[in-house]
């Protein structure tokens, strides 16, 4: 999520992409915020997709299986 107490989704994002052994990992920005806003807030990262919430449970493991299966 990118409201996140401690460590925001940005810096969350930035770590991970970082750590070795995690490149082929898959990033999913879940957020209350519009997939524009977020998509604004996100501006240079590397993830794979953005959800806003609240999302219904099918879509949004519809959602990731379609993404683990590329």
């Amino acid at each position: 999520d990118l409201r996140m107490p401690e460590m925001n989704g940005r810096e969350l994002c930035q770590m991970l992409r970082t750590q070795e052994g995690l490149e082929g990992l898959k990033i999913v920005i879940l957020t209350a915020y519009s997939e524009e806003e977020a998509k604004e807030e996100l501006v240079g990262l590397d993830y794979d997709s953005i959800l806003s919430k609240p999302i219904p449970i099918r879509v949004f493991v519809d959602h990731l299986s379609s993404l683990l299966a590329k």
